[in-house]
């Protein structure tokens, strides 16, 4: 079955969800995951122009919004997923690809579909048990955005939350 072509937007933002292969979780720590992934977001916000809004890691997938004005997404993902499997299977002795396939995205068209994917987003560690308040996980950019953390690269501010007019 062919993949749903989903369509280009240099101003909407994107979901992005990637999943390791058979869902096991990644083969070293999270923190080590974490930092491996913030030097990677950081190489593709500057080298593609990707504005990222928030990102979240869990034990076996991550997902982002982020926004597109250059039109490099595909570029800029398949360098990210090529490079953090390397860079992971390298620190884990492994040789096999760490992601079980492509990333998958979904345009956000609509701002009830926003606040939706926002809240999935961050409160999938909440879900899975990992802490009991969204705030409190470390490895998203929810808590580095309160100022608990330092972060390796770049949010963009998304002020479409504060606002009462529709999102776009």
């Amino acid at each position: 079955m062919p993949r749903k072509i989903v369509p280009a937007s240099a101003d909407l933002p994107y979901h992005i969800v990637a999943r390791s292969r058979n869902r096991e979780w990644f083969p070293i720590p999270r923190p080590a995951v974490w930092s491996i992934m913030e030097d990677y977001l950081f190489f593709i916000s500057y080298a593609y122009g990707i504005e990222i809004l928030s990102f979240v890691l869990m034990d076996n997938h991550f997902h982002m919004i982020a926004r597109d004005p250059k039109q490099k997404l595909g570029e800029a993902m398949n360098y990210f997923m090529k490079e953090t499997s390397r860079h992971m299977s390298t620190k884990a002795g492994m040789i096999n690809q760490i992601y079980g396939g492509r990333y998958h995205k979904t345009l956000i068209s609509n701002p009830l579909y926003y606040l939706h994917a926002y809240k999935y987003i961050y409160r999938n560690p909440v879900e899975a048990g990992l802490c009991n308040q969204v705030q409190d996980y470390p490895h998203s950019t929810l808590s580095i955005s309160l100022g608990f953390h330092r972060l390796g690269f770049p949010i963009y501010p998304d002020n479409t939350l504060l606002k009462r007019q529709t999102l776009y």
